[in-house]
């Protein structure tokens, strides 16, 4: 799914409501992260960082 190691360059965003998807969907999306840690980081935590919420 992501030919990068660079994990810390994704944020997740969406086009309201152009895109639906379904839950199964956006749980067959998010297992294809290579560990948790990245999955986290694309999911919240690179908003986070990016806007200097804790």
């Amino acid at each position: 799914m992501i030919a990068t190691e660079e994990h810390w360059q994704l944020l997740f965003s969406t086009d309201h409501p152009f895109q639906r998807p379904s839950r199964t969907e956006i749980d067959k999306f998010l297992t294809g992260f290579p560990t948790d840690a990245a999955r986290e980081l694309f999911a919240a935590g690179n908003a986070r960082a990016l806007f200097g919420i804790s």
